[in-house]
């Protein structure tokens, strides 16, 4: 699983199977890796996790959050991890042929495709369904920046069937299994699976200091940037950075303590809730989050807002065919825009 971005827009894509099957085999489990669906919470864990991105992201509203939760099915989730398990069975026949210095037999991959394909269609016509249901519900500006990430999902789809596809009418390349099956991956518990995948998607969200290097890096790319104007967006986000590099040290406890309310809670048996009150907890802690994250959402806000400050007019002009801003603040006049070239750091000094 991974997360994506397109060169010259701001394009985040919570991938939850982008890749699919081809993404599953890259760790091996015990006892499989279909088990994590029985892990209590672990579903929801990921739901949720994506549910409250994709808000923070899109600037989702109360309404519009819950919309977006409901289109997020537990099925889509279930077919990911059956398709995986397939995967996960082939993989450790593709190994052991390899050991032994054999070839895999061409029926044994049709079979697999006969197999994994249907679940890998299915999940695919799933998920573009999905999220044309969630695009529904934006609003313009939150539409057309989805429709990237809606665009780079088909396409992964479209490589997986078309290699599968390929592989069931016995078209398969010299050393193509072995590239996609033959990596010795360590054996992992659960636990560090569902670590995993959290981290890669926390990774990308607007708290997370990767999102706010590539959101410069894609913004001074986008509009075309000057050395100096480069310098200068450097600049802001190394202040603002700082900040909120402060605010998360001076924080940590708080944070800890929700995420470990938060993992209690996965466990019924340990947090002694079930069912309704479950829920409400899971909330709660779920909130207590967001309370801690909304000083680093106002910082990146505030980093938006002061880059928007940087480029000129025209260049503002041509970067709006490629990028994008639900909430972009007015571009000055020329006549009230400081020469960018010259414009000092000290001009972007800007208490909040």
């Amino acid at each position: 699983m991974g997360v994506r971005a397109e060169s010259g827009v701001v394009v985040l894509s919570v991938v939850f199977a982008a890749g699919l099957c081809l993404a599953a085999a890259e760790t091996t489990t015990k006892p499989g890796i279909e088990s994590h669906l029985q892990r209590e919470g672990f579903v929801e864990l990921l739901v949720e996790t994506q549910v409250r991105n994709m808000r923070q992201r899109y600037r989702l509203s109360p309404e519009q959050t819950e919309q977006v939760r409901e289109a997020l099915d537990h099925q889509d989730i279930t077919l990911q991890f059956k398709a995986a398990g397939k995967m996960e069975a082939f993989e450790r026949k593709v190994r052991k042929a390899l050991k032994a210095k054999q070839e895999v037999p061409v029926e044994d991959v049709q079979e697999f495709v006969r197999e994994v394909q249907p679940l890998c269609r299915r999940f695919a016509d799933r998920q573009i369904e999905t999220m044309n249901a969630i695009q529904s519900v934006m609003n313009d500006a939150q539409k057309k920046r989805y429709q990237e990430e809606i665009e780079e999902r088909r396409g992964s789809f479209e490589e997986l069937l078309g290699r599968l596809e390929r592989w069931e009418k016995g078209d398969i390349r010299p050393g193509e299994l072995k590239e996609q099956f033959g990596r010795e991956e360590p054996t992992v518990s659960p636990e560090e699976i569902e670590q995993k995948i959290v981290a890669e998607i926390n990774r990308y969200k607007p708290t997370s200091f990767d999102f706010w290097d590539l959101y410069v890096r894609t913004f001074i790319e986008a509009f075309g940037l000057e050395k100096g104007q480069q310098t200068l967006a450097w600049s802001v986000l190394g202040e603002i950075k700082s900040r909120a590099e402060s605010y998360k040290r001076d924080h940590v406890r708080q944070y800890a303590e929700a995420r470990t309310y938060m993992g209690s809670l996965r466990d019924p048996a340990v947090a002694g809730k079930t069912g309704e009150e479950r829920r409400e907890a899971l909330e709660k802690g779920r909130r207590k989050l967001e309370e801690l994250d909304e000083p680093l959402i106002r910082m990146f806000d505030e980093l938006k807002t002061r880059l928007m400050r940087i480029p000129t007019t025209a260049q503002t002009r041509r970067a709006n065919q490629v990028l994008s801003q639900e909430d972009e603040p007015a571009t000055p006049a020329d006549d009230e825009r400081v020469a960018p070239q010259t414009m000092p750091a000290q001009t972007e000094n800007q208490d909040r």
